[in-house]
């Protein structure tokens, strides 16, 4: 769906407007696409002052009046508490707020919400996105498939000024979970905020430890932050009698350190060679004494690393599932994961296991942004775990998949009653044991390519799947290639990088 179709089909609206960039860009593309789109900006304690700012700044560059709704947002206990779920009383609380008003605005009300939430953003189950959803509030940046990065392009080509904007998470995250949030401690640490933004820091965050402020700047700062301590104290003491700098850093994802470094070239205050030396140093992290993560792999490949699961203990594969995690991954997929490691991992990590196929995905499925639909066909049930494998893959990689389970030769119109699934394909994935026919008779059919999977499926003179594979390999079908024998994983990767080579044009 394009957002030219979105708001078609949803010609009138009411914006959760917070003046940041994705919510920035689509008040903007809601106006250019001819919506009758209202931004509601819900003023609390827990947005500084400068957002306000900028949302109303916005709104008279776009010439749309934005309407701001106070509301005291401590005086919602399940909020004050600040429990691990305040997310979802929050949101709860704030939307219900703006979908009350918008309800009244006009003469005929707005009834469709609508938020920022992009596609970059991870839905999972976190609490803030489970309150919108049981709310219906419609996220259209992350129905349209629009990342953050693509949010910032575009934003920058329409002329907004909040396409380089930092994310800004707001106050209340400051306070460690299960400490009361008060106006006073929040104020605190706005005009802590503050003062560090006048001396030209950024992407920093300001932590609450007890009666101290714990500094987090990016990596990138922290060495000039060390040298400027003294200042930076001073800066604060009226706010905090206490000053920590955190040496960790923020900790940033791969995304934002290279949006960063590209940032730095175009400000001209780092040159292409600085920057290309920073994306070849470290690109990967040590894991314990047995793994090296490539987190460079996005960048270079398009997917992340994926964890091959046999002959690693199940304490392995969660340490390494961990890191990934932590460095920002929100799809994690595990191969060739026995039953063991699955519940030991799931002790502690969010995984939905598959037995059939040993398939694990820690995190939740990517929205899909394949250009087209993947079918996967099996020539019986036997291959099931294969395809599963195949299946489970190219869905962690963001793609629609269509399964097609025991529609082998044997039966020939089993296959021929699925010609418009076959036929409307981007990518089919053939897989078969025996003597791996199935594959041939799908590319004499379709005019997409086939990838075929041999299966160890079969009687004494298959081979273990030799025999499929060697008949694959001599198809006469144009537009077939294969990969090894039981290698679901291969395919579905393949499959999704064939799927997604409309984004290379």
């Amino acid at each position: 769906m394009e957002l030219s179709e979105f708001f078609r089909e949803n010609p009138r609206a009411a914006l959760g407007f917070s003046g940041g960039v994705d919510s920035a860009y689509l008040l903007w593309a809601g106006l250019h696409y001819g919506a009758d789109i209202r931004p509601y900006y819900v003023k609390t304690a827990f947005q500084p002052q400068f957002e306000l700012e900028d949302a109303l700044r916005l709104g008279r560059e776009l010439g749309v009046e934005v309407t701001v709704l106070e509301r005291d947002i401590l005086a919602q206990p399940l909020v004050a508490a600040n429990p691990a779920d305040r997310c979802y009383h929050c949101k709860s609380a704030l939307f219900g707020a703006l979908a009350q008003a918008a309800a009244q605005d006009g003469a005929d009300g707005y009834t469709v919400l609508i938020d920022g939430t992009n596609a970059s953003d991870d839905a999972g189950d976190r609490p803030g996105m489970r309150a919108l959803k049981e709310l219906s509030v419609r996220s259209p940046l992350r129905e349209c498939g629009l990342t953050k990065g693509e949010i910032r392009e575009k934003s920058k080509e329409v002329g907004l000024f909040t396409w380089d904007k930092p994310a800004y998470a707001c106050l209340a995250t400051r306070i460690p979970t299960g400490v009361p949030i008060t106006g006073e401690i929040l104020q605190r640490v706005e005009q802590a905020e503050d003062q560090l933004f006048r001396m030209r820091y950024t992407d920093f965050r300001v932590r609450v430890l007890g009666d101290a402020a714990r500094l987090q700047f990016p990596e990138n700062q922290l060495e000039r932050a060390f040298g400027e301590r003294e200042a930076i104290r001073q800066a604060l003491a009226a706010t905090f009698p206490e000053v920590l700098l955190d040496l960790k850093g923020e900790k940033k994802t791969m995304n934002q350190q290279i949006l960063g470094l590209l940032r730095q070239v175009e400000a001209g205050t780092l040159s292409a060679e600085e920057a290309m030396l920073h994306l070849k140093m470290e690109p990967f992290e040590e894991v314990g004494n047995f793994a090296k993560l490539d987190h460079h792999r996005a960048l270079r490949q398009g997917a992340a690393e994926v964890i091959y699961g046999a002959g690693k203990t199940p304490e392995q594969i969660q340490q390494i599932a961990k890191a990934m995690q932590d460095s920002g991954q929100s799809t994690i997929l595990i191969t060739r994961m026995a039953q063991e490691a699955a519940d030991y991992v799931g002790k502690s990590l969010r995984l939905r296991y598959d037995p059939l196929s040993r398939v694990g995905i820690v995190g939740e499925l990517p929205t899909v942004d394949g250009v087209g639909k993947i079918v996967v066909a099996t020539g019986g049930t036997s291959d099931m775990p294969v395809a599963e494998e195949a299946a489970l893959t190219a869905e962690a990689l963001g793609n629609q998949v269509v399964r097609l389970y025991d529609v082998g030769v044997a039966g020939l119109h089993r296959l021929l009653s699925h010609l418009e699934d076959l036929m409307s394909a981007q990518v089919v994935i053939a897989i078969a044991g025996m003597e791996g026919a199935l594959c041939s008779v799908i590319g004499g059919l379709v005019d997409c390519p086939v990838i075929g999977v041999p299966t160890s499926v079969g009687y004494g003179a298959s081979f273990q799947g030799l025999s499929a594979l060697l008949s694959m390999l001599n198809s006469c079908a144009s537009g077939v290639s294969v990969v090894n024998i039981d290698n679901g994983f291969g395919a579905g990767y393949l499959a999704s990088m064939i799927n997604h080579m409309e984004g290379k044009r």
